[in-house]
């Protein structure tokens, strides 16, 4: 083929879970626009090209070798503190083209002449760039000030060399850097035609796939329904398909569903375009469908990015899940009880095949959406009395089936010992399943150690946290319940609220499996083994927890201190500090440890004195032991 002119650089962020977004970005963008090249920022590009390799290799035999740049996402400009999607707007492509198009990675491109139909708006404004103003009324963006939206197209010299200062960066928003980017660039500008289109379906986690009510809180953007047809009907797309990550082609899956869930008539070519009218999208051949909202619904479980892991969510473990499932060849999932079903439909291409057992009253399936999966074989659902047990299976239990299966006494030894089992549990002692009106706590019903768990869900009522997680156990291990709930739940409150340290510590060491899950129980039993100077089980207790519960690391690092491993100790301080920077005791506690063995403490003082939470109790202390340090 002969070299192209590329004449704009689309600019995208993949870092975090957004990986799985760039190959189908690109595929997409220039099937429908072939004068545009790609340079995609992300967190570790030796990995990327290894996991996308197959992609990346197709996407420069079918366009050319400069089709796309893999690039280290570089974050130097920035303070401490800015929101996730700031980054992309502070980095300069390596190849100068006359514009760049700054966009969203999680969109699947649709539209044609993406290039020229902003050109056209950048006439129409008089502006060297072609994007909106927020409308920001009352809320906390007024109060920061103006900001542009995230897809910004602009001529070359319009947008760099970027500013030697960069304002207005905070956690809230990125767009109000980009604003003032373009200002400082500019001057002050009035954009007078409002020109915004997402040129896609946008497979972001914060929409609904689908909503009769919306236009626009929905991925599935009815106007680019004939693009997506196309696109998903061309020999072009379904060779590249192959390279796709496995929970971006489940997604896809969930779109493909939709359309024949609103459409059920329709031919896979095209549909009849449909209007908005009166607070809804109506058209011909429409059926009368609910909003989608699996993705949404489970966003936590895919969140893997640096925002979440600061804050300790668990969030996006829905990956280690996947990989578990691969490590221990566990090639379908059956899944007793659908209350949680759509954590499972949203990875459906992880499985070979995806049973639902349906127990007694259960509320399976949870709209239609899921007759359409199952016409099109992606789920299969069965009632109790087809139950079987395909040897190679994940089984995955839900709470109100685990309920059931205690009360009618149910045979264990059915599922056989060659297939894993998972059970669906809390971190609360009051969350209840509508359903079945049981504790959705299942772990407090065995004393059973687990092979490992996966957090899938995070949710906040009245005020409290919940989280839910995948409890899977070792392989022929049946974690058969064998105490009430209730009854283990009332008997800790009620220590909890008498104050007996050593009887907490008895009942907890002994009912440790069930009780780990909540995280200011494993830290008292952590602090009552440290104090009671045992240090060993200390140390044993934190690393069963300390993935979960990383401020128990701190302990670990005392009781090594006090065991006079001073060495290992100081290592555990800076894991600390790594996670809780501004801990001013840890950071006394590792100085001292450090001076204590005559080593060089001023690097560890240095990195972390401007942000330690207590500077005046940092100050005394090194004052006390006569520290110099400015």
């Amino acid at each position: 083929m002969g070299e192209r002119r590329y004449t704009t650089t689309a600019l995208v962020s993949a870092t975090g879970y957004y990986h799985i977004f760039a190959i189908p970005y690109v595929a997409s963008y220039s099937f429908f626009n072939k004068d545009t090249r790609f340079e995609i920022f992300v967190d570790d590009v030796g990995e990327f090209n290894e996991t996308y390799h197959d992609g990346i290799s197709k996407l420069t035999e079918i366009h050319g070798g400069d089709i796309i740049t893999i690039r280290q996402m570089d974050t130097s400009l920035l303070g401490s503190e800015f929101q996730q999607a700031t980054p992309r707007f502070v980095q300069v492509p390596v190849v100068k083209t006359d514009y760049v198009y700054i966009g969203d990675v999680d969109v699947l491109i649709l539209d044609s002449m993406i290039s020229h139909q902003h050109i056209h708006n950048m006439h129409a404004n008089d502006l060297p760039f072609s994007n909106v103003l927020r409308k920001d009324t009352g809320n906390i963006h007024s109060e920061i000030g103006p900001r542009l939206s995230g897809l910004h197209f602009s001529k070359w010299d319009s947008y760099y060399p970027l500013p030697e200062t960069l304002t207005k960066q905070n956690e809230v928003s990125s767009e109000h850097l980009l604003y003032e980017i373009v200002r400082d660039k500019l001057g002050d500008f009035e954009i007078s035609v409002d020109f915004r289109p997402m040129h896609g379906f946008h497979i972001s986690d914060k929409l609904h796939t689908w909503d009769p009510n919306s236009t626009e809180q929905i991925g599935l953007h009815t106007d680019y329904l004939s693009g997506y047809f196309s696109l998903r009907n061309s020999e072009y797309w379904n060779g590249l398909k192959p390279s796709f990550s496995e929970i971006y082609l489940s997604w896809l899956e969930i779109i493909d569903s939709t359309i024949d869930m609103v459409w059920p008539e329709n031919n896979g070519i095209s549909v009849p375009r449909p209007n908005y009218s009166n607070g809804k999208i109506t058209g011909a051949g429409m059926g009368d469908c609910p909003r989608i909202s699996d993705i949404t619904a489970c966003r936590h479980q895919f969140l893997d990015v640096p925002s979440q892991k600061k804050e300790f969510t668990e969030a996006g473990q829905i990956f280690d899940f996947i990989d578990y499932t691969k490590q221990n060849d566990f090639r379908k999932l059956v899944l007793i009880g659908g209350d949680y079903v759509e954590h499972f439909s949203t990875i459906n291409r992880a499985f070979s095949g995806i049973t639902i057992l349906k127990t007694p009253g259960d509320r399976y399936p949870p709209n239609g959406l899921y007759d359409v999966l199952e016409q099109r074989g992606v789920i299969e659902s069965i009632s109790w009395d087809e139950a079987s047990f395909e040897a190679g299976s994940l089984v995955v239990i839900s709470p109100q089936a685990y309920d059931y299966m205690a009360k009618v006494d149910f045979d264990w030894g059915t599922i056989g010992s060659d297939v894993g089992i998972g059970i669906i549990t809390s971190d609360s002692d009051h969350d209840f399943c509508e359903t079945a009106k049981c504790l959705t706590n299942t772990r407090i019903l065995t004393n059973l150690d687990r092979e490992d768990s996966f957090c899938i869900q995070r949710k906040f009522e009245d005020g409290h946290e919940i989280r839910y997680y995948v409890d899977v156990y070792p392989m022929g291990v049946s974690p058969v319940p064998d105490k009430d709930g209730a009854s283990i739940i009332n008997e800790i409150h009620k220590i909890e609220i008498d104050g007996d340290d050593e009887l907490f510590a008895e009942f907890y060491e002994s009912n440790k499996y069930r009780l780990d899950y909540d995280k200011k129980r494993v830290e008292r039993y952590v602090r009552y083994l440290y104090s009671s100077e045992l240090y060993e089980e200390c140390i044993s207790e934190v690393d069963r927890n300390r993935d979960k519960n990383p401020v128990l690391l701190k302990m670990r690092a005392r009781a090594m201190r006090n065991l006079g491993d001073l060495e290992n100790c100081i290592n555990f301080y800076r894991m600390h500090l790594m996670n809780y920077p501004d801990d001013t005791d840890c950071l006394i506690e590792m100085v001292e440890a450090i001076k204590n063995m005559g080593a060089d403490f001023t690097p560890d003082l240095n990195r972390y004195s401007e942000m330690t939470r207590n500077r005046k109790q940092l100050d005394e202390w090194l004052s006390k032991n006569g520290v110099l340090h400015k």
